[in-house]
């Protein structure tokens, strides 16, 4: 008799199976694996039992230790991926569509559904052993898109599952090692106070069908970013009450290591006072699951972040306000750097202390914040300048 999952039970049972909807699966410990054919594809059509019995064939043969035998790009992605769903869920839904793409030649936004044959856009390498990538591959997958204006996170996503599979003895050496990956391009945009101010007055509108404020959760989003500095995706999006400390001192949020960005060191952000009540209010509202929701009661996610802030600057462009571009919700966190240096909320810092305050290493703090900072400019003025000639200083050039 079959179960509900359409799996085949008692002495029927081939190894194999078929789920309604889903596809042909083989049990990996308590794991179902996706039988694929041999281009990497897996077999969705339940008609199709000798591909099936083929591809599970394929499956036992390969068996055993992954360095041994044909360990495909399919499966180094999917080893990847199993790891990377410990960390962010941006991060994880990202690579997975990027993944899927490499492998498949189709889409990610095909991942969870039914594509065709027309809607293929380039062979897919998930069939390929693992160890005979090449950089031309990577190369030949990224020309396939024109339409992506960067491939850093493309890159990124591939280097990435072959170093994790190397990580974990999969493969003896990662063969898209000479693979360059572009720095990311900085975009240390921030809010000025008017412009913060002008954010707060956009969500506090009152919007006419339903009689309320406009988006009163982007503004406490927006006042919590600029406040702490946290990071949008993994330190807003993620807090919990279990992350909230109370000290003799005042709050603070802490992230182990295994919920920090990297995975590799603790996280500890230092709250203000009025962030502190606010955090209190949210654990009484929310004693579980993240703190910080939209307007819907869900979660914020980078996603939505993102989409919230791409309908608030079309509300400021009506309005006729004018903001540094692009305004995007790490502009929050590059705002709290700006203003701490400056002393803004009051005294101010060095660059090691906001190293700490932010939790990035001193010398990104002085490639992406120094020039905000009066006390580090100075110097090289003085050592071109001095006698302190500074009457000139802040007046256009001839050109």
């Amino acid at each position: 008799m079959a179960s509900k999952h359409g799996r085949k039970g008692g002495g029927k049972n081939r190894g194999y199976w078929f789920r309604k909807g889903r596809g042909w699966f083989v049990t990996e410990g308590i794991s179902a694996v996706a039988l694929c054919d041999d281009k990497g594809n897996h077999i969705k059509d339940a008609k199709d039992v000798e591909g099936a019995k083929s591809a599970y064939a394929r499956y036992v043969l390969r068996a055993g230790d992954p360095a041994k035998r044909g360990f495909t790009v399919m499966e180094a992605c999917r080893l990847y991926l199993d790891f990377a769903k410990k960390g962010s869920a941006e991060t994880y839904n990202l690579r997975r569509g990027l993944l899927y793409d490499f492998c498949t030649g189709y889409p990610a936004r095909f991942q969870d559904g039914e594509p065709t044959a027309a809607d293929r856009i380039h062979p897919g390498h998930g069939g390929k052993e693992a160890r005979d990538m090449t950089t031309l591959d990577v190369e030949r997958w990224l020309a396939a898109h024109p339409g992506w204006k960067s491939h850093r996170a493309a890159l990124q996503a591939v280097r990435r599952a072959m170093n994790y599979c190397v990580s974990v003895k999969a493969l003896d050496a990662n063969p898209l090692s000479g693979l360059k990956v572009s720095a990311a391009g900085c975009r240390d945009t921030y809010l000025s106070p008017e412009v913060e101010q002008a954010v707060y007055q956009h969500c506090k509108r009152v919007a006419k069908r339903s009689g309320k404020e406009r988006s009163p959760a982007l503004a406490l989003a927006v006042q919590v970013l600029v406040r702490t500095g946290c990071r949008p995706d993994i330190e807003f999006n993620s807090l919990e009450a279990h992350h909230v400390e109370e000290t003799p001192r005042g709050q603070r949020w802490y992230f182990p290591a295994a919920e920090a960005k990297g995975r590799k060191k603790s996280r500890t952000i230092y709250v203000a006072p009025e962030i502190a009540e606010i955090a209190r209010q949210r654990i009484a509202l929310h004693p579980t699951g993240p703190l910080f929701r939209n307007e819907r009661d869900d979660p914020w996610t980078l996603d939505g972040l993102q989409s919230a802030f791409k309908r608030m600057r079309g509300a400021l462009d009506r309005l006729g306000v004018k903001y540094i571009k692009p305004l995007i919700p790490y502009s929050c966190r590059h705002t709290y750097a700006k203003r701490m240096l400056g002393g803004y909320w009051g005294p101010p810092v060095t660059l090691e202390v906001l190293s700490g305050l932010m939790g990035n290493s001193p010398a990104t703090c002085w490639r992406h914040y120094a020039k905000w900072s009066s006390q580090y400019v100075d110097p090289f003025w003085n050592a071109i300048d001095p006698k302190g000639h500074t009457a000139d200083r802040g007046k256009p050039s001839p050109e």
